[in-house]
């Protein structure tokens, strides 16, 4: 699992404590398509051939939203660097209406959805609530995934 990996995951799971705490269950509707990392020749054949594009954003909501077609995630760590796909993919959904946008932290994407979807969330409660990943203890051969999970922090708000 590398570190954007885990950042998805540490997404995922927010979102799914923030449609537990506001009762807003189409956050529960964010998709992901698996079609990154690495497959046999035989497996990636398979996938292309059922519809999977490179590129493709990590977290999808297919549906229209605060004057948007939808939205679109392309996750990325600090470093983290957008392919050429993912800059068209993103390019292409912004032109049918969806809000696009490349987070960097669980807060980030947070901010955005308690934005998009009208959410009354106070920002230091997203800051207090999100799961960082520690960049120096991201995964490597020699250590585990190391996420931070700031989400035991009492809010102050």
């Amino acid at each position: 699992m590398n570190c954007e990996d885990e950042l998805q995951l540490c997404c995922r799971q927010q979102l799914d404590r923030l449609a537990d705490e506001t009762g807003d269950d189409r956050l529960r509707r964010f998709h992901h398509s698996p079609n990154g990392g690495y497959r046999s020749k035989r497996e990636g054949a398979v996938f292309r051939g059922m519809g999977v594009r490179p590129g493709f954003p990590d977290l999808i909501y297919p549906a229209p939203v605060g004057g948007y077609s939808g939205v679109a995630f392309e996750l990325k760590t600090a470093s983290g660097r957008l392919s050429d796909e993912q800059r068209d993919w993103l390019a292409w959904l912004e032109g049918q209406g969806y809000r696009v946008a490349v987070p960097r932290s669980v807060g980030e994407l947070l901010g955005i959805v308690c934005e998009v979807f009208g959410l009354a969330v106070h920002p230091q409660a997203i800051e207090n609530r999100a799961m960082m990943i520690d960049a120096a203890g991201c995964w490597t051969k020699k250590n585990s995934p190391r996420i931070r999970d700031l989400t035991a922090r009492k809010s102050r708000v």
